[in-house]
């Protein structure tokens, strides 16, 4: 009986353009993954500064309350002096005692939010509550995303946007994946070569070129191919369907930015000027007996109300423009664009 050792080596050729496209289809996942990366870090970027930006608005209101305090003050020690001297009643100085009573109420409740903003902060930046102490700084509205054109806006999004941009790889690769499931319709081929020891007889040198043929293609391939088609277009509908959704989105956040600029101009240049106005001549004419109590006590609180607004639309602006960035993709180029470095 005749025995060989040998040893054979076997590569396995795919049919031209088979290897490519697995080669594009790990490319365009690579990216889609890298682009949900992207859109995690800005997202929570986003998230930073509105907290920030939140707990901005706390400290602000707990100022603006505490000047609303010792303008209540001022009212109920002039409540007081005229009583004094019999022209005034003992109920507007409880009046004045419980407005301000009612603001002491909204300072704490202000703080209580505050510590909530300032713990969701350290969370973010990975900080224990006690790290971060001290007032925040009022940071200044850029106003530049006002300046840009919608169209430009639109697409910049669409070039953008990392959430956008990872759908659109995927969508490329669930196109190449179709691409190579009708591509197993083709052959693939095999080199092999082996060399063999004989006993008492010459070495054995071999060397075969295999073909695999996709006999049963009407079983296993065409069904490959409605699986990658079925993926190709579910993938496509979800990615038109996030297009319009962003696009919405952003025009509703310029829409808000827009008007709340807007809102945040009539609150500085007339009604803050008129509503202090106001309290500085009522505090006059209520020396003088020539307003009532009661009116004086109103418009302090008006003038509150518009404060304390006006501190809450500039944190909303400015949480507007966070959106803006991170729709926009800061950390792709909208920096720059922003900037003015276009």
């Amino acid at each position: 009986m005749m025995s060989a050792v040998g040893v054979s080596v076997m590569q396995t050729i795919p049919f031209p353009s088979k290897l490519f496209a697995r080669g594009d289809i790990q490319k365009q996942l690579k990216n889609s993954e890298y682009s949900r990366y992207v859109a995690v870090r800005l997202r929570v970027r986003r998230q930073v500064r509105e907290y920030f930006y939140e707990l901005w608005f706390r400290s602000e209101e707990q100022q603006i309350i505490q000047n609303m305090l010792n303008e209540l003050q001022r009212a109920k020690e002039a409540a007081e002096s005229l009583y004094r001297v019999g022209r005034g009643f003992q109920e507007h100085v409880l009046r004045a005692q419980l407005e301000m009573s009612r603001l002491r109420e909204k300072l704490i409740l202000s703080r209580i939010r505050e510590k909530d903003a300032r713990s969701n902060l350290a969370h973010l930046l990975n900080l224990s509550g006690g790290e971060l102490t001290g007032t925040p700084q009022k940071v200044k509205i850029s106003g530049t995303i006002a300046n840009l054109p919608h169209e430009e806006m639109l697409k910049l999004l669409e070039e953008k946007n990392p959430e956008l941009q990872a759908f659109a790889y995927l969508l490329r690769a669930r196109k190449e994946n179709l691409q190579l499931a009708r591509l197993q319709y083709f052959p693939d081929f095999s080199l092999a070569m082996g060399w063999y020891v004989r006993d008492g007889f010459p070495d054995i040198w071999e060397a075969r070129v295999g073909v695999t043929v996709p006999l049963y293609w009407w079983h296993r391939q065409i069904n490959q191919v409605r699986e990658a088609s079925f993926e190709f277009a579910e993938t496509e509908k979800r990615f038109e369907d996030l297009k319009i959704r962003l696009v919405s989105q952003l025009t509703y956040y310029v829409q808000a930015y827009d008007d709340s600029r807007r809102l945040l101009q009539l609150y500085q240049d007339a009604l803050i000027p008129q509503a202090s106005a106001a309290v500085e001549s009522a505090m006059q004419a209520y020396q003088v007996g020539k307003l009532d109590f009661i009116n004086l006590i109103e418009d302090t609180l008006t003038l509150l109300k518009y404060r304390v607004e006006y501190a809450r639309v500039y944190a909303d602006v400015l949480k507007l423009e966070a959106k803006l960035l991170e729709m926009l993709g800061e950390d792709a180029g909208i920096s720059g664009v922003i900037g003015g470095k276009k």
